[in-house]
């Protein structure tokens, strides 16, 4: 694999790929998760959400006419089906600020004081 080397925003200290956690999405908590798709914009009715945590809605962002958009509010994994664009929370977190992913990481480290790699 390529060693890719990454300057987080505002912070002086270089990380690689290789020091990046493989699951984002399960050293956050369920509340986390919320807590930031909340922030987003993504809004969705409690009684629509499945047994694991999916729940299909408009897209958060671009003009959707019926749902087409899923997410799951436990963990942050997505799927926009109109754009057919998925990811994890890291990059469902990119999308929103219009950051890089690896800046995405930094926003969520830095809300939740995970420290991801310090």
């Amino acid at each position: 694999m390529k060693r890719i080397e990454y300057i987080a925003l505002g912070q002086n200290q270089k990380i690689t790929n290789s020091h990046m956690p493989r699951n984002i999405s399960s050293l956050l908590k369920p509340k986390e998760v919320r807590t930031l798709l909340q922030e987003f914009g993504i809004k969705w009715d409690p009684s629509k959400v499945g047994k694991k945590g999916w729940v299909v809605i408009k897209s958060p962002f671009r003009e959707d006419k019926k749902p087409s958009f899923s997410v799951n509010i436990n963990h942050g994994s997505f799927c926009d089906f109109g754009t057919n664009i998925k990811g994890d929370i890291q990059k469902l977190t990119s999308i929103a600020l219009n950051r890089p992913e690896i800046d995405a990481l930094d926003y969520i480290d830095r809300k939740f004081n995970i420290k991801f790699y310090r």
